[in-house]
């Protein structure tokens, strides 16, 4: 369930991840996630942090939201 979440998350920094990967000496083929659209960056990861807390933040707001309008409808 991580991988629609990390999927989303490259195409938003348009970079690619995952691919190949070795486990206890065995290379095992993974999907990559995303497009290669430029290279990683170190401020990558402050990006994505901007992001989580953004996303977040409205989705909170959003629910916030939906419950008050149907605890009006209720009454």
């Amino acid at each position: 369930p991580a991988r629609p979440r990390a999927d989303a998350r490259c195409r938003a920094l348009g970079v690619r991840l995952g691919g190949p990967s070795t486990y206890f000496g065995e290379r095992v083929e993974k999907p990559w996630l995303g497009e290669e659209r430029r290279a990683l960056e170190p401020g990558d990861i402050l990006t994505t942090i901007r992001l989580m807390y953004l996303s977040s933040t409205l989705a909170f707001f959003l629910f916030a939201l939906a419950a008050f309008v149907l605890k009006e409808l209720a009454l």
